[in-house]
């Protein structure tokens, strides 16, 4: 596998959106690994990515014992993000479903494509939600960024996160 270091963090976060479908690597107590996919994401320029998961979900809970995170996501390469998660929001307010807020500081991304790979597609999914859930994504999406907006608000308030 050709692993590189990718120099510019705030960009490969920049292309993370509300629907980029990823994978998130977690430890439980016991050192025995979880990989959930995840499509409620967004990153947070220069070095955070949020995301929602089920506030009851395993990933939520191996965040608290071990924080240490592998993000996948897959773009034109194989992006790999490691870094240092916790829950900013045990459940976050005003969305249908009980969702969890993620924040994960970033510490380092790698193109972890193998040698001579690229991918010429992005992963395609769709969801089939009940109608009572149709407008989800749309809410999702929004809380990501007016969350974002707010501690970027906070931040530049105070000077400091």
């Amino acid at each position: 596998m050709a692993r590189h270091r990718v120099p510019d963090l705030a960009a490969v976060l920049g292309t993370l959106t509300a629907e980029s479908l990823s994978l998130v690597a977690t430890s439980d107590e016991h050192g025995h690994p979880n990989v959930a996919a995840v499509s409620w994401l967004r990153g947070a320029p220069p070095d955070h990515l949020d995301l929602l998961v089920g506030w009851r979900s395993r990933l939520v809970k191996n965040i608290q014992r071990v924080p240490t995170v592998t993000v996948v996501v897959f773009q034109e390469s194989v992006m790999t993000l490691q870094g240092r998660a916790h829950v900013e929001e045990r459940l976050a307010h005003g969305l249908p479903i009980p969702l969890s807020l993620v924040r994960v500081e970033v510490e380092a991304v790698y193109d972890s494509m193998f040698t001579g790979g690229q991918l010429i597609s992005s992963p395609h999914y769709v969801k089939d939600y009940p109608a009572k859930l149709r407008h989800l994504d749309a809410q999702v999406a929004v809380y990501l960024a007016e969350h974002q907006a707010a501690a970027a608000t906070a931040v530049g308030a105070d000077g400091h996160a």
